[in-house]
């Protein structure tokens, strides 16, 4: 088996290949895009006496995002390539932004059809963070990443709604320890992608954005330990009418693929109804 850190490279260059010859373009984001880009420097500096190296960061999957008209076509040329499908877009957090696949001997991945905080067309988005993309070897391979502003912008969106998991330390390392320069250049991406809110979230300005229609949803997911039902209303503050049944319909709705992986057996009707009265309590109760 590969060393964790090596699959996660491995699975990156093998997604950059897939979308080269099926002709679809793929931004490679978290995880060691970080280490190779915005800690490139520091990670090469010469550890002074008495002080601690800096270390690489972990990860344990492969982030790559794509324009939500080509996440279908991805899906289907990596399952041709050996991936197996384990979450749908729906079957993940209320944003319904991700799907993640799995491999035999890779490092699974997740593909964002639209970042979360990112409240521009998800399309013009993409065209957006992708005019600004290069490429940087990963695994010896090139693979396309975005710039370094918009990239540190997609991290600290991140970590607005993981401040108690670890966002916190990245605020401090891509945001506080920046350069007036560069946040002022970060803000300038959180602009043009309109994603003020959860940067604000972030980078704890939230009440300078009160007068938002996504602020009371930004306002949970930074809480620490939010509730299901706390992210629901702010999922429902911040949809537009036309969305508010597709929020509700996959809040409420039961997980399938969840119940049989767990179980390691498909789950019948029976079962599924005897378990959906556990599950809405739960969701509608408990704690992320």
């Amino acid at each position: 088996m590969l060393p964790r850190d090596v699959a996660v490279r491995f699975a990156h260059a093998a997604i950059q290949a897939i979308a080269d010859e099926a002709g679809i373009t793929v931004l490679h984001i978290k995880g060691p895009v970080v280490d190779a880009t915005l800690r490139a420097t520091r990670l090469s500096e010469p550890v002074e006496e008495g002080t601690s190296a800096l270390r690489a960061r972990i990860s344990v999957d492969a982030d790559v995002l794509v324009s939500p008209d080509q996440a279908g076509p991805l899906l289907e040329a990596m399952k041709r390539h050996g991936w197996q499908l384990a979450w749908d877009f729906d079957e993940g957090s209320l944003f319904a932004h991700a799907a993640t696949l799995t491999h035999p001997h890779l490092a699974h991945v997740d593909i964002h059809r639209w970042f979360p905080g990112i409240e521009r067309e998800p399309r013009a988005a993409f065209a957006l963070l992708a005019a600004g993309a290069r490429r940087i070897p990963l695994a010896e391979f090139p693979c396309l990443v975005p710039s370094d502003d918009a990239h540190r912008l997609i991290l600290l969106l991140h970590a607005a709604r993981s401040l108690d998991a670890g966002g916190r330390a990245d605020v401090a390392e891509l945001w506080t320890a920046a350069s007036a320069e560069e946040q002022a250049a970060v803000r300038a991406v959180a602009e043009r992608l309109d994603a003020t809110v959860a940067l604000a979230a972030a980078i704890d300005e939230l009440e300078s954005v009160r007068h938002r229609r996504s602020y009371r949803l930004w306002s949970a997911l930074r809480r620490p330990g939010h509730t299901h039902r706390e992210t629901l209303m702010g999922h429902l503050a911040a949809a537009r009418p036309r969305e508010i049944p597709t929020v509700l319909i996959r809040f409420l709705l039961l997980n399938k693929r969840r119940m049989d992986r767990e179980r390691g057996s498909r789950v019948g009707l029976v079962e599924s109804l005897a378990g959906y009265r556990t599950w809405v309590a739960r969701r509608v109760r408990s704690r992320r």
